[in-house]
């Protein structure tokens, strides 16, 4: 697309006020014609912010899924009781992203409409990404303010909003199943492991630079028709809102539900899970299990997903904080493409918040593993299976003999009896 017709596009008023009406409150980072995201923090207060940023070079934006106070006090490596403070909120964004044609999006982002409504939300926005996936968005206003149990709902990111999307994702997964005659898992995603601080979004209206269509707000009548020609850039009329007005406490259902959810999940894996300490010296590579061996040789598809299984496993082998990070680094130039920087960076510190290093999730499961696995894979966990081989290697290792002394040698040759 030519860059006048860009500029053109991003002139137009209403395109402006769209953009600017749901970035009030989060960064609005733009996007270059590399792929490649503008600085951060970044915001916009005016409409003719966004036309100044395209004559810069920008041709997509994308906005943060968390709400700020400021978004401009935000800096890289931030401690997380200072993005809490500086947090006011955050909406649940669901992003589908298909792995085939936008048909079966259609049926995936329809199913997982249904299942919200059968939890009693209502005024929940879906938009069109502008390639082969849809957007769906539950505003942080559907939300109570603060739960006992869980705090305050504010600062209880990432891992709220992880919980419910994972939550959503399961319980809607054996309706895909028919309705795809296969795993969902090898025809889409459902993006719920790269949910991390400072996770952005495309915003409502921007152009998506591989398809040059708009990210254009639908109704769920509309999804099943749709015609992804009608979100080119002559043919876009705003009209539609992606964040609407909502009921208090809205989304009550989805947080309890998603919490009792994650509460059984947990207790019966602390039931299959067999006790044991981080290594003191990190275990080699060599002794890594197939499906960690898979991911090693670089991705073009899983490659979010796979940041927290290599993270997360290397963390509880023993690996140092720094040679984790060299090894992503690394790792990443073999992915097709790379991930972003700061995808990359915001997806490791997570790692390394809370108490101890996460666990690996176990092989079998298709929200981490589906779609890349190795077939041959056959233990439970990646990391119980590596620490084990290792334990195993050593009960067989023989023992050093001790040499002789010369006295035992002449006993033995019966010399000087």
């Amino acid at each position: 697309m030519y860059k006048e017709a860009i500029e053109s596009y991003y002139s137009r008023t209403n395109v402006q006020r769209a953009i600017l009406g749901v970035s009030e409150n989060r960064e609005l980072i733009p996007v270059l014609s590399t792929g490649s995201f503008g600085s951060r923090p970044n915001a916009v207060y005016y409409e003719k912010d966004v036309e100044q940023m395209v004559k810069g070079g920008a041709i997509d934006f994308h906005c943060s899924v968390e709400r700020w106070k400021d978004p401009l006090k935000l800096k890289t490596g931030m401690r997380k009781e200072d993005q809490d403070a500086l947090r006011i909120g955050w909406d649940l964004i669901i992003d589908i992203d298909c792995k085939k044609t936008l048909e079966e999006a259609k049926t995936a982002c329809i199913i997982l409409l249904d299942r919200i409504e059968e939890l009693n939300i209502r005024n929940y926005g879906v938009k069109f990404s502008g390639n082969r996936g849809f957007h769906i968005v539950v505003p942080f206003e559907a939300f109570p303010t603060e739960v006992m149990g869980m705090g305050e709902i504010a600062k209880n990111y990432p891992g709220l909003p992880r919980k419910m999307i994972q939550y959503l994702a399961d319980s809607t997964f054996d309706t895909m199943y028919e309705a795809f005659g296969e795993n969902p898992n090898d025809v889409l995603e459902i993006d719920h492991g790269v949910i991390s601080p400072r996770h952005l979004f495309r915003a409502p209206y921007a152009l998506n630079r591989k398809t040059w269509l708009a990210s254009i707000p639908l109704d769920k009548k509309e999804i099943k028709n749709f015609d992804p020609q009608s979100a080119q850039p002559s043919k876009v009329k705003v009209k539609k809102k992606f964040l609407k007005e909502v009921d208090e406490n809205e989304a009550i259902e989805l947080l309890r539900s998603a919490a009792y959810w994650t509460s059984k999940r947990e207790k019966a894996t602390e039931k299959k899970t067999i006790a044991f300490e981080v290594p003191k010296d990190a275990i080699p590579v060599k002794f890594f299990p197939s499906c960690i061996q898979k991911i090693m040789e670089g991705l073009d598809d899983g490659r979010k997903r796979s940041v927290f299984i290599l993270v997360s496993f290397l963390h509880r082998i023993g690996w140092e904080r720094q040679d984790v990070w060299t090894f992503l680094v690394d790792w990443n130039k073999k992915n097709k493409p790379p991930l972003a920087d700061t995808l990359l960076k915001s997806s490791f510190t997570s790692q390394y918040t809370g108490e101890g290093p996460k666990m690996s999730p176990n092989c079998s499961n298709p929200g981490y593993y589906g779609g890349f696995g190795d077939s041959t894979c056959d233990h439970r966990n990646p990391v119980s299976y590596t620490l084990g081989r290792v334990k195993a290697i050593k009960r067989k290792k023989p023992r050093r003999r001790r040499a002789k002394t010369k006295k035992e040698t002449k006993q033995e040759k019966g010399v000087g009896e």
